[in-house]
């Protein structure tokens, strides 16, 4: 079985559209076809929701980095 065409209707409308299409913009026209292209598949959760857990920890071990050298030599080193 061949694959189904995605314009439906008047296909002489279609070829005269494209042809004043083609005096007004330069180059080849896209077919329709041209624009199915394949959708990757999406993000299993457990693997979202590991990046996710990634993300926090890696981001408040940035701010922990940040606030002690910030802050170092106001850090009491010696109190007891």
């Amino acid at each position: 079985m061949g694959q189904r065409p995605l314009t439906t209707g008047n296909t002489e409308l279609h070829r005269r559209i494209s042809f004043k299409l083609a005096k007004i913009i330069p180059g080849p026209l896209c077919e329709p076809q041209d624009y199915n292209v394949a959708v990757p598949e999406p993000t299993p959760p457990r693997q979202a929701q590991s990046l996710e857990a990634k993300g926090i920890i890696v981001v408040a071990v940035l701010v922990l980095i940040i606030l002690v050298v910030r802050y170092w030599h106001q850090i009491p080193w010696s109190a007891r």
